[in-house]
């Protein structure tokens, strides 16, 4: 609603910003976690990050859902 017209530019935007400072931070944070402790704990906390947005990305509403709060156009 802030850009009317402009939700992929918006939303573009955002997955850049996102994947563009997990790609600065993540393998850093990795390397330190494997060299403090071991290898296991670092490959353990990826697949715990993985298996928590998978849960996050199914919790998501479909399409169906919300066509039901759609706006009409004013």
């Amino acid at each position: 609603d802030l850009v009317p017209g402009s939700q992929r530019w918006i939303s573009g935007m955002l997955m850049g910003f996102t994947w563009g400072t997990a790609a600065i931070s993540v393998p850093p944070l990795v390397g330190y976690l494997a060299d403090t402790r071991s290898w296991w704990h670092s490959l353990l906390m990826g697949a715990i990050g993985l298996v928590a947005a998978l849960g996050f990305a199914l919790a998501i509403p479909g399409q169906r859902h919300l066509n039901r709060f759609k706006r009409p156009n004013v």
